[in-house]
């Protein structure tokens, strides 16, 4: 790097449990130019219990210069009170937001839907694809499908959709290209992007959809990977029964642990897990100051089924294509 002509004196790993220690020691590389006069770790330390392999990591974060130097960043910036919960929870740290209930955006209600945070049951069966790959059509069609309602809302298009499978992306995208490509003054010029879990970083965009097919359940760092993945929106489809079986080991953190919280996700009435929707409002128009406020103006209703869920967002979207004629 040096020969260059650059010279860098500080060093910021962002995220640093997404480094092996094969990228460690070619970062290390530009510590021995002797020009480093500063190094910057973000990430979470729980990765450190759950991985016994990174040994250069382990021996950082021991040492008494990293203790006497460690600061824990608790402030979270425009979150949902429910996401903001469910970091609390899995994190088990002492976390404050940088608002109050008086409008901020933070606490308002996701326009048209219960809550920013919702665990739907897709009881579907997968189809294998392959020995490796399996897909769920349900799933894909009801993540598309939230998609649309909310671009019918007038949501603006910071949704990313996230899947475990690289055979279901695939069916995402082109269920997205049948579904939106005709009405793009609706949906836009360009859908949104999917990636897999082991692409994301956290904090992957304001409102995420998760399509989890269940032949293959998330390891801790994924699953904290998708408990950190949205700010204003996590919607998850998954076969809840096969994540209740997954269980948290005493004193541990696990996958299990973060799936606990998600499966008392505010629609989570009698256990049925089913998409809820709210009536009248828009995102850029009228809407609740709270989860459960003015029912009446704002009613709410449960979907049934994909089934249900398709028709109802078929009839808006004939409605709203009649209506810019």
């Amino acid at each position: 790097m040096n020969n260059t002509g650059f010279e860098i004196n500080s060093i910021i790993l962002y995220k640093f449990e997404d480094f092996d220690e094969y990228d460690f020691l070619n970062i290390s590389r530009v510590f021995n130019t002797g020009s480093i006069e500063k190094l910057i770790i973000l990430g979470n330390i729980d990765y450190l219990n759950t991985n016994k392999q990174n040994f250069i990591f382990k021996k950082v974060f021991e040492s008494d210069y990293f203790k006497d130097n460690k600061t824990d960043l608790t402030l979270q910036y425009n979150v949902r009170s429910e996401i903001y919960e469910l970091y609390k929870d899995v994190t088990q740290t002492k976390l404050s937001t940088s608002g109050d209930n008086t409008g901020n955006i933070s606490f308002l209600p996701n326009a048209g839907l219960l809550s920013s945070l919702q665990l739907v049951n897709v009881s579907s069966t997968d189809a294998e694809n392959s020995k490796t790959e399996y897909q769920n059509v349900e799933q894909a069609e009801y993540c598309v499908a939230l998609f649309m309602y909310m671009k019918l809302l007038n949501y603006p298009s910071n949704v990313t959709i996230v899947t475990n499978y690289k055979i279901q992306r695939v069916l995402i995208e082109e269920i997205l290209k049948t579904r939106c490509s005709n009405n793009k003054e609706i949906f836009g010029n360009t859908t949104p992007e999917v990636k897999l879990i082991e692409e994301i970083n956290g904090y992957e965009n304001e409102y995420v959809i998760v399509s989890l097919v269940n032949h293959k359940i998330p390891n801790f760092i994924d699953a904290m990977k998708l408990s950190q993945s949205s700010t204003l929106g996590l919607y998850i489809f998954s076969d809840v029964s096969n994540l209740m079986r997954i269980r948290s080991k005493d004193g541990v953190k696990t996958a299990g642990h973060i799936f606990a919280h998600l499966l008392k996700s505010p629609n989570a009435r009698d256990d049925s897990y089913k998409l809820q929707l709210v009536g009248n409002e828009m995102f850029d128009g009228d809407k609740r100051k709270s989860v459960n406020s003015d029912k009446d103006k704002f009613p709410l209703y449960t979907m049934e089924s994909y089934e249900h869920f398709g028709n109802y967002v078929y009839e808006m979207t004939k409605t709203k294509i009649e209506s810019l004629k």
